[in-house]
C-alpha cells in the first residue's frame, strides 16, 4: 500500500500534460497531504469497489466521511476542492486494494 504522491501542475489552467501515477488504495484510512485546490482521482481497478474520504481533524474535533460511493471497475472519480483540513490531510481508503487513487496540484509539495 502507497499513499499517492502529488504531481505539480503549473496553475488550474495549464495546457500541458501531466503524468501522473496512481498508487494502490489503503484498505483501511491512511492519511495524505491535502493543499486546497488539490484534486484527487480514484480509478476503479479490478472489479472495482467503495471509496471513502473523511476529514482528519485535530483531536479536539471528530472526524467527519466527506464522502462514500460506489465505483465501478474501469471508472474514475474525480473529486477536486475539498474545503480546507485540519494539518492538510484527508484520510483515505477503499474496500479493496485494486481501486487507484492519483494526487494533482496547483501548489508547491512542502518538502
Amino acid at each position: 500500500m502507497a499513499v499517492p504522491t502529488a504531481v505539480t501542475i503549473p496553475s488550474r489552467n495549464a495546457t500541458a500534460s501531466v503524468v501522473f501515477t496512481f498508487a494502490a488504495a489503503p484498505t483501511t484510512p491512511t492519511a495524505i497531504d491535502w493543499m486546497p485546490g488539490d484534486i484527487l482521482i480514484a480509478y476503479g481497478g479490478g472489479a472495482g469497489g467503495t471509496v471513502t474520504i473523511t476529514s482528519n481533524p485535530k483531536s479536539r474535533r471528530t472526524a467527519t466521511v466527506i464522502t462514500t460511493e460506489a465505483i465501478a471497475a474501469s471508472a474514475y472519480r474525480v473529486y477536486p476542492r475539498f474545503p480546507p483540513q485540519d494539518d492538510d490531510t484527508l484520510e483515505i481508503s477503499a474496500s479493496v486494494n485494486t481501486v487507484l487513487f492519483a494526487r494533482i496540484s496547483t501548489k508547491a509539495q512542502p518538502a
